[in-house]
């Protein structure tokens, strides 16, 4: 091979690894994957590879806010209970009865309290530092007549069996809000976090107006 072969080879071999690299820079500014001419491929200044690492930035900073949104299991668990307690027919996997007072006083207002019962034997029992117990989701979620929500809760109970042939019923949560006069929804749900039943329940209830004529 003559010396002027040999230096066309290799000016051939050094074209093509610099055309290599064009292709990549073009890729990496969203082009088609084209070869071109290296006097072609626009080069970013210090305004644009600021904006570019900015853009990235934010969209690092997007993803990490989704990924997190995504992993709350506080939210999911509120999520999925608020479907248990707006179900619109009262789910009865875990028969839930709901009883509704009012108390009025004069200096403070009216307080409405709600008692959840429930069949216990429709729980999974598991023992746990020696005691069986159930796990359980619970709700509830005061709405005025426009059906907007005025007062709601959700949390986690550990709940023991009943001793061997008692026939005690009693509420497995309570709770109240103070309201205004007005007609209101009071809906309550459960889940039972091992067998994956719920329960729910709803009433209607009327506080009456207090306020001096």
């Amino acid at each position: 091979m003559g010396e002027e072969d040999y230096d066309k080879r290799e000016h051939s071999a050094k074209r093509e690894v610099d055309d290599l690299t064009n292709y990549q820079k073009l890729n990496s500014l969203g082009g088609a994957g084209v070869l071109v001419n290296p006097d072609e491929v626009p080069k970013l200044n210090e305004t644009d590879e600021d904006d570019a690492k900015e853009k990235t930035k934010k969209k690092k900073v997007t993803t990490t806010k989704k990924k997190k949104a995504e992993k709350d299991p506080t939210k999911a668990r509120d999520d999925d209970m608020r479907l248990v307690i707006d179900a619109p027919v009262s789910q009865r996997q875990i028969p839930t009865e709901l009883s509704l007072s009012v108390t009025q006083m004069p200096s403070l207002g009216t307080r409405v309290s709600a008692a959840i019962q429930i069949k216990r034997e429709a729980l999974t029992f598991d023992l746990n530092d020696g005691k069986q117990v159930a796990d359980l989701d619970i709700g509830g979620i005061f709405y005025d007549s426009k059906g907007k929500p005025v007062n709601s809760f959700v949390g986690r109970l550990k709940i023991f069996p009943l001793p061997e042939g008692s026939s005690l019923t009693k509420p497995i949560y309570n709770f109240y809000a103070w309201l205004p006069a007005g007609l209101y929804q009071v809906r309550v749900g459960v889940r039972d976090l091992k067998n994956g039943r719920i329960g729910s329940a709803m009433q209607w209830i009327e506080v009456p107006n207090i306020s001096p004529h």
